[in-house]
């Protein structure tokens, strides 16, 4: 679910000389993030129109796999196992997997008191009414897990390692080796 490329282009200013794989379920948001990585890395940029839960990654293909905002749109256990399984599988060995996503807490008071906080710094540049928009698009189209189970879930499928390089608000950037 690389969207338009925002976290694509971050994580290929870091590393321009590779080959890139993008995915996204849409045509118009895919062909952005390929023109816009294009412009950074001197590899081979490949675009793979569909959602991930159903495209084939294959096996022992990639290096490094990014999530960037979009697993937390996953629905039940069975979805988050789909989809961690797919990426350790299409991992090479020694090969990452880091996400940046929303997170919630582990009780409904720390998901609550991480909410308040996210929409505290989401007033210091949105109005009322793009704060309300985010909140009903959270609330309607989001399903997000704690970073936990996300973490719990990385090393039953078989990842060796895992790590948490930050978490702020509802927010958490963390990965995981195979």
């Amino acid at each position: 679910g690389c969207g338009g490329g925002n976290y694509a282009v971050k994580v290929a200013s870091l590393l321009p000389d590779v080959d890139c794989t993008l995915v996204d379920i849409s045509a118009n948001m895919l062909e952005r993030a390929v023109e816009r990585v294009g412009e950074i890395v001197s590899g081979k940029v490949t675009a793979l129109h569909g959602d991930y839960r159903e495209l084939d990654l294959g096996e022992n293909q990639y290096d490094v796999i990014t999530a960037g905002t979009t697993l937390h749109h996953l629905r039940g256990d069975e979805e988050w196992e789909l989809v961690f399984n797919k990426v350790y599988k299409a991992l090479k060995s020694g090969g990452t997997f880091w996400i940046n996503d929303i997170v919630i807490g582990e009780t409904d008071e720390i998901t609550q008191m991480t909410l308040d906080g996210w929409i505290g710094e989401m007033s210091k540049h949105h109005n009322q009414e793009e704060i309300e928009m985010y909140l009903n698009r959270y609330e309607t189209e989001d399903t997000p897990r704690t970073l936990s189970y996300q973490l719990d879930l990385m090393k039953q499928t078989g990842f060796k390692e895992t790590f948490v390089l930050h978490k702020h608000f509802n927010f958490a950037a963390f990965g995981a080796r195979k």
